[in-house]
């Protein structure tokens, strides 16, 4: 009989993972010039997120937010160079040198490692990328918990059904692994969907050609959103805590 792997096993395991990434985790998904899909990829992610944290700044007074799941402060620090009326911004990760590396690139954001730091709410929690290696229905209760009451929480998921999934399937990392249906239904028992959107259709062809590829993503991913959605990478969400 297979050995259960335990939460402590799992943690373990990705902080480990994390831990080697560390000091070249912001070159190797965010470089100067795309030269495959991953470099595309987390570059469109973060513009979605920007986007977002644009939509919902003017509703805010003197904001606050963390990242949960910060790495090395790569995101963090572009939006406090993008939006600095923010008053305060932290972040948090499972992994000790990814704490370490932010602290030292980026000293004016706050930093701590997962479970350490003082406990305050946000007007925006941010955590894209993380929620497939999490326990989602603690962390979403979580997410609840570090929001003020008329806060936001920005968050996005991969899908099992994706062209991604179809050509680089996930070995074991994800805790939880669902369709963007499953992932909506999951979400409305804990927040209010204020926007969902899809992004990343993998095409591993197109990347041949890697100066031509960004520009036909940019042009094929809008044609095809609502036509398969389900083949996209993953789905990001602005949210709104219920009542």
């Amino acid at each position: 009989m297979q050995e259960k792997v335990t939460d402590k096993a799992i943690i373990k395991r990705d902080t480990a993972f994390y831990d080697s990434e560390s000091g070249s985790y912001s070159s190797k998904r965010y470089p100067e010039k795309d030269m495959d899909y991953v470099h595309f990829f987390f570059k469109r992610r973060r513009d979605m997120l920007m986007g977002l944290i644009a939509r919902v700044l003017p509703r805010l007074s003197s904001p606050t937010l963390m990242e949960v799941g910060c790495a090395d402060g790569v995101i963090l620090e572009s939006i406090h160079r993008q939006y600095p009326q923010f008053s305060r911004l932290v972040g948090v990760d499972i992994s000790p040198q990814m704490i370490r590396e932010a602290k030292e690139r980026y000293p004016a954001i706050e930093f701590y490692v997962r479970g350490e730091g003082p406990v305050y709410q946000y007007d925006l929690v941010v955590e894209v990328g993380v929620l497939n290696l999490t326990d989602l229905d603690s962390e979403l209760v979580l997410a609840k918990k570090l929001m003020k009451p008329n806060g936001f929480y920005i968050c996005s998921v991969a899908s099992v059904t994706s062209s991604r999934n179809k050509f680089v399937p996930i070995q074991g990392g994800f805790r939880n692994h669902m369709s963007f249906g499953e992932y909506d239904s999951k979400l409305k028992e804990h927040f209010n969907i204020l926007h969902g959107e899809v992004f990343g259709l993998h095409m591993p062809l197109i990347w041949r050609a890697p100066s031509l590829a960004g520009l036909m993503h940019r042009i094929i991913e809008p044609m095809l959103k609502s036509l398969v959605p389900n083949l996209f990478h993953e789905k990001m969400y602005l949210l709104a805590a219920k009542d």
